[in-house]
Parts: C-alpha cells; sequence; structure tokens
C-alpha cells in the first residue's frame, strides 16, 4: 500500500489491523459508535480533523503518519519535520555532539529512525574502520554494519546475542511504525549468514528487553595501536593492510620503545651522579607520561582531519626528525663525543648474562618490577574504565576525568618518587617497597569500592594508585646500584623485560578473570573484585620477596649533609 496515495479508510484499516483492534474495541476507546467507524474506513463518511486525530492517538500512530492521516483526509500536516541538519536545529545539534563527544574516550553515535548514522564522535570511525568501504557509503546503517559479515560481525563476541537483540529490537520497531524501510532493512538482516559454529539459539541466555552489550574480542582494539605518544610509530602501521602488518609494526614499535627508553636511562647514569640518577630517570619517566597524555587529543584530531594512515606517516616523519636532532646534538658524555669512558673492567657477554641470571637480587627486583607494573598497567590502561562505568555506576565523563586524575598523578609520582629515593630515604629500597605497598592497597581499595563510593574516596585512591605505583620507576636506579657497574644498562634491560612481560601478562590474565563469569555478558562486579584482589596479592607477595634485597647507597659528595 502507498500511503502517500492511500485514501483515509485504507490507512485507518491499516493502522487498526496492525494494532490488533476491532472495529467495536476503536470505537469504545474513540467514543464513536460502530457504525461510523466503518463508514469512515469504507469511506460513506467524511472525519473532522478531530477526529483524525482521535482516532490516531488511540492507535498510537507515530507522529510522521498522522501527518499523512491527516492529509488523506483533506486537512495540512500539523506536525513539522526538519531534517537534522535545518539551520533552525543548530542548537539541538550542538547539544546532541557535546552529549556524544562526552563519552570518549568511548564511541558513542545518534541514528534516525532508520538507524542511519547521523552523528558521532570520533572514536566512532575507528570503530568502523574495520567493515568494508561499501558498508560505509553515506548514509550508514550501522544495523547492517554490525551484522553483516564484511562488517563488524567477525569482531563481535557474542553474536549470537547481539543479533537477537538487534532483530526483536527491530522487530517491534517495525510492529508499532509499520514503516516499509523498515521492513526490509529486517529481512535483509534475517538473511545475512552467521559465522560458523554460531547459532541464534546461543543467544537465548542473555537476551534482554533493556539492553545487550556489543562485545568485541580482546584482539580488536578501536583504535589502531593504544600507544598515544608520538615518538617511535613506524611508518609500517601507516601501510599496514591486515594483521601481519601491524603485527610488524607493532614488533617495531615495541624495538623503538625499548631503545628509546634503556638508551635515555644509560644517558642519564653518564651525565648525573648516582645520586641524581632516581630523580633524573624519573623526570624522564613522567614526560614520557605526560606526553602519552597530551598526545591524545591532537592524534585523535589528525585522525579525524587526515584518517589514521596519514597521522601516522606524519608521526613516523616527526620522530625520524626527533632523531636526527638527537644525534647531532646530545653527546653521549660530558667532555664530548669522543671523550674517553670511565675506566673499570670491561666485562664478556657471556659473563654478564651469567652474572645477571645468577644474581637473587636481580631476580626479586625483576618480581617487583613484573607484578606492580603489570597490575598497574591493567587497570590504568585497560580495566579501571569498565570499572568506574559498570560496577562504580559513574557517568563515562566523570570515569574520563577520574581517569585524567590517575594519569596525572602518575605523571607527578615518578620524579617525586626518584627525589625521595634521592634526598630524604636515601635508599631505592625503601621507595620501591613504597610502591609495592601503595598499589597493592590501592587495589585493595578498588576491590571493595563500588555504587556508592564517594567520588572523593575514588579520586583519592585513583590518585594514590598513580602516584605511588610510579614510584616504582626508581626500580631502575635499583638494579643499576646493585649489579657491576660495567653491566649497568644490561641489568635496567633484563628488568625492563619482566616490565613488559608483567604487563602483557596482567592485561590479558585480568581480562580471563572477568570473562569466566559469564562469556559474551556484562561483567560483574565480583568479576572486577577477584581480578583486583589477585592483582593486589601479586603485588604483596612482591613486596614480601623485596624485603630480602640488598642496597648499595651510592656515597656522598663531600661536604653533603
Amino acid at each position: 500500500m502507498d500511503r502517500a496515495t492511500a485514501p483515509f479508510g485504507r490507512l485507518l484499516r491499516h493502522w487498526r489491523t496492525q494494532r490488533g483492534r476491532s472495529q467495536l474495541a476503536l470505537a469504545l476507546q474513540a467514543e464513536v459508535s460502530a457504525r461510523h467507524l466503518s463508514w469512515l474506513e469504507t469511506g460513506k463518511a467524511q472525519p473532522s480533523r478531530a477526529m483524525v486525530l482521535k482516532l490516531a492517538e488511540q492507535l498510537d500512530v507515530p507522529l510522521r503518519e498522522r501527518n499523512a492521516l491527516l492529509g488523506a483526509a483533506g486537512y495540512a500536516p500539523l506536525f513539522t519535520e526538519r531534517p537534522l541538519a535545518d539551520p533552525g536545529l543548530a542548537v539541538a545539534r550542538g547539544a546532541l555532539q557535546r552529549l556524544l563527544d562526552a563519552h570518549e574516550p568511548w564511541p558513542a553515535l545518534a541514528v534516525d529512525r532508520h538507524w542511519h548514522l547521523v552523528a558521532h564522535n570520533r572514536l566512532v570511525p575507528l570503530l568502523l574502520s574495520a567493515a568494508a568501504p561499501e558498508l560505509l557509503v553515506p548514509p550508514v546503517n550501522v544495523l547492517r554494519v554490525s551484522l553483516h559479515p564484511r562488517g563488524l560481525a567477525p569482531q563481535v563476541a557474542n553474536l549470537p546475542a547481539w543479533r537477537t537483540h538487534v532483530l526483536a529490537r527491530l522487530q517491534r520497531q517495525l510492529a508499532v511504525t509499520g514503516d516499509a524501510v523498515l521492513a526490509a532493512l529486517l529481512a535483509e538482516l534475517q538473511a545475512l549468514s552467521m559465522p560458523p559454529g554460531t547459532s541464534d539459539s546461543a543467544a537465548a541466555a542473555t537476551l534482554s528487553d533493556v539492553a545487550v552489550p556489543l562485545t568485541l574480542h580482546k584482539g580488536y582494539t578501536i583504535e589502531p595501536f593504544q600507544e598515544s605518544g608520538m615518538g617511535n610509530k613506524p611508518p609500517v602501521f601507516a601501510f599496514a593492510e591486515g594483521r601481519a602488518g601491524a603485527t610488524a609494526g607493532r614488533v617495531l614499535l615495541g624495538i623503538g620503545m625499548a631503545g628509546n627508553l634503556m638508551g635515555s636511562l644509560k644517558l642519564v647514569g653518564h651525565w648525573f651522579s648516582p645520586r641524581e640518577f632516581g630523580t633524573v630517570s624519573g623526570v624522564v619517566a613522567g614526560v614520557g607520561t605526560l606526553g602519552n597524555v597530551l598526545a591524545t587529543t591532537p592524534l585523535a584530531l589528525l585522525s579525524g582531519a587526515l584518517g589514521w594512515r596519514a597521522s601516522f606517516l606524519l608521526s613516523a616523519a616527526a620522530t625520524a626528525l626527533l632523531a636526527v636532532a638527537f644525534w647531532l646534538l646530545v653527546r653521549e658524555r660530558p667532555g664530548g663525543a669522543d671523550a674517553a669512558a670511565p675506566s673499570g673492567e670491561q666485562l664478556p657477554l657471556g659473563r654478564m648474562v651469567a652474572t645477571l641470571l645468577g644474581s637473587r637480587d636481580y631476580w626479586l627486583i625483576s618480581l617487583g618490577a613484573f607484578s606492580r607494573y603489570g597490575s598497574f598497567v591493567a587497570v590504568q590502561g585497560l580495566w579501571a574504565g569498565p570499572w568506574l562505568v559498570e560496577v562504580a555506576g559513574l557517568s563515562p565523563l566523570a570515569a574520563a576525568n577520574l581517569l585524567l586524575l590517575l594519569n596525572l598523578a602518575t605523571v607527578a609520582g615518578a620524579p617525586l618518587g626518584g627525589w625521595l629515593s634521592d634526598r630524604v630515604l636515601d635508599s631505592r629500597r625503601r621507595a620501591v617497597l613504597i610502591a609495592l605497598g601503595g598499589t597493592a592497597l590501592s587495589l585493595v581499595a578498588l576491590a571493595f569500592g563500588g555504587r556508592g563510593t564517594g567520588l572523593a574516596t575514588l579520586a583519592l585512591v585513583l590518585g594514590a594508585l598513580g602516584l605511588t605505583a610510579s614510584f616504582g620507576q626508581v626500580i631502575y636506579a635499583h638494579a643499576r646500584e646493585v649489579m657491576p657497574p660495567a653491566m649497568s644498562g644490561m641489568a635496567m634491560t633484563g628488568v625492563n623485560f619482566f616490565v613488559m612481560l608483567g604487563a602483557a601478562s596482567f592485561l590479558h590474565g585480568m581480562g580471563w578473570i572477568l570473562d569466566r563469569g559469564a562469556p559474551g555478558a556484562a561483567r560483574s562486579p565480583e568479576g572486577f573484585r577477584a581480578a583486583f584482589l589477585l592483582a593486589a596479592g601479586a603485588v604483596a607477595l612482591s613486596f614480601v620477596g623485596y624485603l630480602a634485597t640488598r642496597e648499595r647507597r651510592p656515597a656522598r659528595p663531600a661536604g653533603a649533609g
């Protein structure tokens, strides 16, 4: 039936049938006789404007379709309709965009009645980047993209539950509106194939009429790669077309970052005295962390304006220029590039490796690095945001503000911890023990927090976590000082291996714990509590082990108090 040309009677009968009402039932609700209603449907009687609106109200006809009923009855439309781009909606459009932007760092979007994308924040293009180009030709239908085999469907971990929810939601919408476009969309989505090994029946237990989360596989990220700092992004990323290219870029990034950090620490050791090493290395770490925080917005803006490939190419070019400047301007040691290295025994590689692996201090220090950094980066980089929203019940904006506080505390904690170890505690070991103890206690506080925990308390706990965990940067100074001077670089690199291993282990380990309870469903408060307590236990175990480490305090300069 063409609703644009259908007579009023046929439209009225269509909506009455759609709602499952008899003529008598509708007549009683509209307070008219059944005969009069029958005459309206057959065209023997002409309705008044008020009667059209009364019948439409009783049948819960959408406003757009009420205009069609009015037109069929010979009356002017009552309800105005304007596109979102209309200049008169500028204020509403701006408010909508601010609402979407407030959800960052999570993607958020707005759709029209046919599920076409009409507005979004900066994360949505990155979320949709895995979809085939033909699915992203405007107008983009978000339901089609989420269920299509060439869209996001292969990346959706709970596809059966998500598909069942989407189809049921669309069927309810179609029942209310009778929209022909929605009917065609529903038929198209029902015909889409499911990946092997999945079926609609698997979704019954997790289906919810209120909401079903769209859960992506762990291997899929909404940013091409999560390191947001400018440094060491190889151009391999910009030309990557699949997982192999992306993996190669990851490997090169890791090599570059390792050289960047270890080289910087070695240079700090050349240029500054042992009693200054903790403070200066903490400043280096703090500046690096600050760069990661500050680079997120510029990189997101660049990606939105130029695309992520062009953004990575610009980042690679800027990194290359920095490398050239570093080569030309930075000297290896005071006194020039040709200054002689300090005298001392040069150990062969095999002996250095044997000395490192045979050192009890090395293994205890590495255990502390593994648990402290691994648990911290898992919380800071991945699980704190979901916990704040899903368990503590905060809005995305409030959660983002607390994560910013956590990052700023991390920036401040690294140089502060180094200064305390150099000037106040006169001890690397005690500074690291503060880091391990503070991290463990903060994780326990998070484990037993949740809804009802005040915003100030959450800020205090997350601030303490960032501040004390970043004291752990002193661990490099401790490793450097307990090993022979000729192998300080190897000692710090060996510890850094466990730093990175801890990050990988805790990120995936905590995720495994959270997924154990209800695969494909929303994460539970109990799951978060178990994950946080396990991390706290690992850090506490490292604390006990660290008590057994030795310490070699550098001699105070002559005249020092």
